[in-house]
């Protein structure tokens, strides 16, 4: 008898254990436990010994309405440091040296020098800037 009582509070203890994970009971909300208040939807699942009964409750809560001043906070964004730009750049001439049969070395130019137009893409570097938080109300 005593198995049979051992096995079933087992398996109560196991459906409110599955109730608690698949309803996801005693959780609060996520501004109240940021600030360390007990907000709505508190609760849990409760077995009491000697009744093998399962109750499911949730615990109320109360409710502030506050309001929170406007502050600075740094913050790390790209910062556009130098806009995309074309470069006029002078491009090196390009010669080559060859040895002819009777060995000679000559130099032969294969490309003249020229400018040219070059694409200097944008440059951002990450920076921490200061931005400005509007003051509002908040719930908790």
């Amino acid at each position: 008898m005593k198995t049979i009582t051992l096995k079933r509070n087992a398996l109560i203890a196991s459906l409110a254990l599955g109730f608690a994970l698949i309803f996801g009971l005693g959780t609060t909300n996520a501004a109240a436990s940021d600030h360390g208040h007990r907000g709505f939807g508190g609760g849990g699942v409760f077995i009491r010994g000697g009744g093998y009964g399962i109750g499911i409750g949730y615990g109320g809560g109360y409710h502030s309405h506050v309001w929170v001043d406007g502050y600075y906070d740094s913050v790390l964004q790209p910062v556009l440091v130098s806009p995309e730009h074309y470069e006029h750049r002078f491009v090196e001439p390009l010669y080559q040296s060859n040895t002819g049969p009777d060995g000679v070395l000559t130099t032969v130019c294969i490309r003249e020098g020229h400018y040219e137009d070059v694409l200097v893409p944008a440059c951002y570097e990450n920076r921490y800037v200061q931005v400005w938080h509007e003051g509002c109300y908040r719930d908790y």
